[in-house]
């Protein structure tokens, strides 16, 4: 499958982490799914109803700031005028925490059911989920050889 769309940006900034100045970042829509395969999950707050989806990265704040251009890039490029006003204040945002390992860990949460329902979910539905394909795969084939 070919990617749809590609998001690149130079990192002007400063080295850090292991990112160097004018460092390019580019991200695809085969690279992000297997980003969010791998460090992504959906999650609902009981108390709230609140569907929420975050992903993680250690000690790469620049990547997470990548990833929320791309998606409020996906809500722009769907015409979703109701989020453009509003994805860098309560729709996207970023935390910065420590693991166990007093690691710094960023992580990028889309806390916006709204969001989810009418830009990230119409979007992975496009794609396909290569990690989910090989469970169910195995799960097949185990299920022939008994």
């Amino acid at each position: 499958m070919n990617s749809k769309r590609v998001y690149c940006e130079i990192n002007n900034g400063s080295l850090s982490n292991g990112i160097m100045n004018n460092h390019e970042i580019c991200i695809t829509d085969n690279w992000l799914l297997g980003f969010i395969e791998g460090d992504g999950s959906f999650s609902i707050v009981k108390k709230d109803n609140i569907l929420t989806f975050s992903i993680s990265q250690k000690g790469n704040l620049v990547l997470m700031e990548a990833i929320k251009k791309y998606f409020s890039n996906l809500a722009s490029s769907n015409s979703l005028e109701e989020f453009d006003n509003t994805l860098n204040i309560d729709v996207i945002y970023i935390t910065k925490s420590k693991n166990s390992y007093s690691e710094t860990v960023y992580v990028l949460i889309v806390k916006s059911k709204e969001f989810v329902k009418s830009v990230l979910i119409p979007y992975f539905e496009t794609l396909t989920f290569y990690a989910a394909y090989e469970v169910m795969q195995k799960k097949n084939t185990s299920k022939t050889s008994r």
